[in-house]
């Protein structure tokens, strides 16, 4: 009997901690819903401040903006959004993309950071990158990527002739100047472009646009050795991560049975070159 006593006035205590008003790593209850200090200063980490700014009602407004969110959730619930297909989908794209990305830093996280000879090396592999540096200004058409058919910027060799196949398509596109450094280009891509005549016209993808670009002046720009040093490390860094990761992936597909429907199939290997 006893035993049941003290089991009561337990629970009975925990019951009145949780109806009292948040503390501890509790900052703030929505309706019983607990906003956490944790979530609170994740959120306050994404928040640019200056000396002068106030830093208590940062605070509290970007609190009641968590509030608002919560509060806006719950009612999305009541009406059982959460349980809709749309729901689903979307956040299971979320989640795969977070999980992806906490596996891409663990799997690159432990590399060790390139020694000086490896630096040197790479600097010397990739002369244009540093001593041998152009900068590119470019005529650039840009539209969004699926505007356009690959067939059509066949038989394109400069921009206007670009501006007249996308007319014809009825294309829409923005006309403008950009700068194309060879430090970001491999070497396969540097070699094509250096060799491009003035106003010879070259298509490229960046996400989710296409552009068409001709040379409309180049300019030597070569490094320094200190800028050498340090381009070269996030290069090589960049680098060693990208191929840790890739071929995790590729250990990966071979270890997996993929099974598919008839009809669909993983795409073709890219030519060697491509």
């Amino acid at each position: 009997m006893r035993f049941k006593s003290v089991l009561l006035l337990s629970v009975l205590a925990l019951s009145a901690c949780n109806k009292g008003a948040p503390d501890g790593q509790v900052v703030a209850k929505v309706n019983g819903d607990e906003i956490t200090r944790a979530e609170l200063n994740a959120e306050l980490r994404d928040v640019k401040t200056n000396n002068k700014a106030d830093i208590k009602a940062i605070q509290n407004a970007v609190l009641d903006r968590l509030v608002l969110q919560r509060l806006v959730v719950q009612a999305a619930k009541q009406d059982e959004l959460d349980k809709s297909q749309d729901y689903i989908l979307t956040s299971r794209k979320s989640n795969d993309a977070i999980l992806a990305s906490l596996f891409a830093r663990k799997v690159t996280g432990g590399l060790r950071t390139p020694y000086a000879s490896d630096i040197q090396a790479f600097i010397n592999d990739n002369p244009w990158r540093f001593a041998q540096r152009e900068v590119f200004l470019l005529d650039q058409l840009r539209m969004p990527a699926g505007s356009v058919q690959a067939e059509w910027l066949k038989p394109v060799n400069t921009i206007d002739e670009a501006i007249a196949v996308l007319n014809k398509r009825g294309v829409q596109f923005a006309r403008g100047r950009a700068t194309l450094d060879s430090v970001t280009l491999d070497r396969d891509a540097y070699e094509k472009i250096s060799k491009l005549a003035p106003g010879a016209a070259f298509a490229s993808q960046q996400g989710q646009l296409i552009m068409i670009s001709a040379i409309a002046d180049r300019r030597a720009a070569p490094l320094a050795a200190e800028a050498s040093h340090d381009v070269a490390l996030k290069l090589l860094q960049q680098k060693n991560s990208q191929d840790a990761l890739t071929n995790r992936i590729k250990a990966l597909r071979q270890a997996a049975k993929i099974d598919y429907q008839p009809g669909f199939s993983a795409p073709p290997p890219p030519k060697k070159g491509s």
